[in-house]
């Protein structure tokens, strides 16, 4: 009888390493030449790039998962853009631990350069965007959205308000021209506000993609998008909570809610549910209808994912996991529908 405790013992303690190793650490996918940085965020120093396409260890992230410490084959450390990393082995981003690490390195000179490389320190325009931001018609958010810029955009400035605290300014390949907020922009080159004149001009939409480019007043035309212009009050409905995973906590029953949701102009939408928290929800690059929120929810006990898509002007859904600090091998998941009050 003692010899099968002891077998036992062995079979309960070596199967889960086996799992665990199986499994394989958390892992992600380059999409582009990345510039790798001391710290989580482009005022770090770059200390080294990875190539396109190459599989990468998470060792941590930050708080908004925004940015991952990585670690290449090749044994290059640091921290880089989130948004341009596809995670593989099955990694959930929420089982990655929040670190806070600067990771010492010899800053280089600019080792990549593109809208991927998070601000290279060399720019071909007079600003580079620091968030996705909307075009407008004129200076102020009172003005038609005729276009948009991705983050980290180089663009041409032409003028400027009055106050300086909106900009006219033209991509370099002349796609897309109108007005943006200065606070989203990063000057380069030593430049200043005050150096540019200040202009009243509005910007009129592109009605065709194949508009002429000789005219001073043409855009890109804007991707259908329907999240609405200011604040909307909606009313959400949960489904019940889909546990994956061992739990140890019984399932959580999440009541039909409103909700308020405000655009903002950096791209950002904000919603607001039952709790005090705020959660600002970053746009997807590639669907403008879909917002994503990856952080600690409101009562700060929980890592928590939302995924927001806009099906129309007036309905929405979403997916909402959370992992509880004190049942971490339970993820709670909950699908909700929406439609807009006003």
């Amino acid at each position: 009888m003692r010899n099968f405790w002891i077998g036992l013992l062995v079979v309960v303690v070596v199967v889960p390493f086996m799992l665990a190793t199986a499994q394989g650490e958390p892992s992600a996918t380059t999409r582009a030449q990345l510039n790798v940085r001391s710290g989580p965020g482009t005022e770090h120093p770059v200390t080294a790039s990875i190539s396109k396409n190459t599989v990468v260890t998470l060792e941590g992230r930050n708080g908004v998962s925004s940015w991952m410490l990585v670690r290449a084959p090749d044994g290059t450390r640091g921290w880089v853009s989130a948004s341009y990393l596809t995670l593989t082995n099955g990694t959930n981003i929420l089982a990655v631990p929040v670190v806070e690490i600067t990771v010492p390195g010899e800053a280089v000179s600019t080792v990549c350069t593109g809208p991927q490389c998070s601000n290279s320190s060399v720019s071909q325009g007079d600003a580079n965007t620091t968030a996705q931001l909307n075009v407008r018609s004129g200076p102020g958010q009172g003005n038609q959205r005729i276009g948009r810029l991705s983050l980290n955009t180089a663009v041409m400035i032409e003028g400027r308000n009055g106050s300086g605290d909106w900009v006219l300014v033209r991509s370099l390949d002349g796609s897309i021209r109108g007005w943006v907020s200065s606070a989203y922009l990063t000057l380069n080159n030593g430049n200043a506000l005050a150096n540019y004149p200040v202009v009243e001009e509005a910007v009129a939409a592109s009605t065709s993609s194949s508009a002429s480019s000789s005219s001073s007043t043409t855009t890109t035309t804007v991707a259908a998008s329907y999240a609405p212009e200011g604040r909307s009050i909606w009313q959400a409905n949960s489904g019940p909570d889909i546990t994956s995973g061992t739990c140890d906590n019984p399932p959580l029953v999440m009541c039909s809610h409103l909700t308020a949701i405000t655009l903002n102009d950096n791209g950002t939408i904000s919603w607001r549910g039952q709790e005090l928290k705020t959660y600002s929800m970053r746009q997807s690059p590639r669907n403008p209808n879909v917002y994503s929120y990856s952080g600690r929810n409101g009562l700060n006990n929980a890592d928590m994912r939302m995924v927001l898509t806009f099906n129309s002007e007036g309905s929405w859904s979403m997916t909402m996991t959370q992992i509880f600090d004190d049942d971490p091998d339970c993820t709670h998941t909950f699908y909700y529908t929406a439609t807009r009050n006003w």
